[in-house]
């Protein structure tokens, strides 16, 4: 009786969620999910193409342009010098061709010279050239205190040589001299060198205008080392 009782008993109603309900849910709520990740994923991609779009293209390089090329401008020729410097240019030169003459070595002198005087001439070469001056000739040194006398004026050539020609009253005979500077840089370089001593001038007046001789009243022999446009320097 007891088990038919309990058969009898109705069962105690259970609540559960329909399969299909949770089934349905579960797929809707993971499509959501995938939704929203996709949604983000295109608002992401969309925000990246909007800040792409937004952002500034970079400037187009272009090249700097080249700065000109400064053009070296050639000194102007050179004027001939006052008195003053031109003494200072005679008694400089036949200074250091004094000291070469005493010391041996015309590798100062040489040094002076233009670079066409330093080709054409070496150290060897100019001694070979003053060894008569040096063995047989008088002291050069008074030149330092004396003034000297010019056969000719002070001229440049057509091809911008500046010549001296003139003589020192160094006795008992006069140092006669023929110079020739070539322009350098802006500055008179020594390109030719003669001197030779001689008895003193009967017409010693000191006159720098021009000798009836005309340039031909320079040394004629003694000691030379001229490089003028090719020339050599040959001992005579």
């Amino acid at each position: 009786m007891a088990i038919k009782a309990a058969l009898a008993r109705p069962r105690a109603a259970r609540i559960h969620r329909p399969v299909g309900d949770t089934f349905f849910s579960s797929c809707k709520a993971r499509a959501a999910v995938g939704g929203l990740a996709f949604a983000l994923l295109l608002t992401g991609a969309a925000a990246a193409e909007s800040v792409q779009g937004h952002q500034k293209p970079p400037p187009a390089v272009t090249p700097s342009p080249q700065a000109p090329t400064p053009k070296v401008e050639k000194p102007a020729p050179l004027a001939i010098p006052s008195p003053s410097n031109l003494f200072i240019m005679i008694r400089t030169t036949l200074i250091a061709l004094h000291q070469a003459n005493v010391t041996g070595n015309y590798s100062v002198l040489r040094d002076l010279g233009a670079p066409d005087f330093q080709q054409a001439n070496s150290a060897e070469r100019l001694s070979a050239a003053f060894a008569n001056l040096r063995t047989h000739g008088g002291d050069i040194a008074p030149v330092v205190l004396a003034l000297p006398t010019l056969l000719s004026p002070p001229a440049i050539d057509r091809n911008g040589m500046l010549r001296l020609t003139g003589w020192f009253d160094t006795k008992p005979n006069a140092l006669f001299f023929d110079l020739v500077f070539q322009s350098v840089d802006g500055f008179w370089r020594l390109d030719g060198i003669g001197a030779q001593f001689r008895a003193v001038p009967a017409n010693s007046s000191g006159d720098t205008s021009a000798d009836k001789k005309g340039s031909d009243a320079g040394p004629k022999t003694g000691a030379k080392a001229k490089s003028t446009k090719g020339s050599k320097a040959k001992p005579q």
